[in-house]
């Protein structure tokens, strides 16, 4: 249904920044448990806005629930490098508390924060 809506919103107005659209697909993508679309969409965000960091995070996350050490690695590098007061405790704080619990599909943010825990996030 995101996907439609994000197809919907470039043909209504092409002008939108795409990196605001892709990572909403993105994150949509996240609490479908849509990893590989999560890269996807995260990594078109990131290279128009690089410093975007709730998409570094989605994009970090996934990295390491995929297995792929190497790279999560270097996202978590270019995380702290932009964010350095990153844990795995304060971006369950945020979705938790912040965004008072905006995602109700249960088990999403348990997996975000064992992403993130693979990755290599420091947990507090």
């Amino acid at each position: 249904k995101v996907m439609a809506y994000a197809e919907r919103a470039e043909r209504i107005n092409p002008f939108e920044e795409a990196a605001h659209r892709d990572a909403t697909v993105a994150f949509a993508h996240l609490v479908a448990g849509q990893h590989e679309q999560v890269l996807r969409f995260a990594t078109k965000a990131l290279r128009a806005q690089p410093k975007y960091i709730p998409v570094r995070r989605f994009l970090t996350a996934s990295l390491g629930l995929l297995g792929r050490a190497e790279e999560a690695g270097q996202s978590v590098r270019e995380l702290l490098a932009l964010a350095p007061e990153t844990t795995i405790a304060r971006a369950r704080a945020h979705l938790e508390i912040t965004t008072n619990n905006a995602i109700k599909v249960p088990g999403v943010v348990d997996a975000f924060c064992e992403g993130l825990r693979r990755a290599g996030i420091p947990e507090a």
